[in-house]
């Protein structure tokens, strides 16, 4: 028995056959569904971060405690202060 792979002899198809259109679409659509749950894992932990930045942003806050709720104020006051412009020049 060899194991050339030109030895190897594959079934051949019946004449005249066709897949399947859902075999087809399976194939073709087999890629996306082992990517699926990578790309919601990376979706699900960006927006996460991003939702949880955008809500700390609106509280008076250090880096381990929230203390007050003051809305869009921080965003107010960093448009306002001058030497922060300067600062970013």
């Amino acid at each position: 028995m060899s194991t050339d792979a030109a030895a190897i002899e594959y079934p051949s198809q019946p004449e005249g056959y066709r897949p399947s259109r859902w075999s087809s679409i399976r194939a073709a659509l087999l890629p996306y569904a082992f990517a699926a749950p990578a790309v919601l894992l990376v979706i699900a932990v960006t927006g996460y971060g991003t939702y949880y930045a955008f809500e700390y942003s609106l509280y008076e806050a250090t880096i381990t405690i929230k203390k007050n709720f003051v809305g869009l104020d921080n965003f107010r006051d960093i448009v306002e202060d001058v030497r922060r412009w300067w600062g970013w020049a």
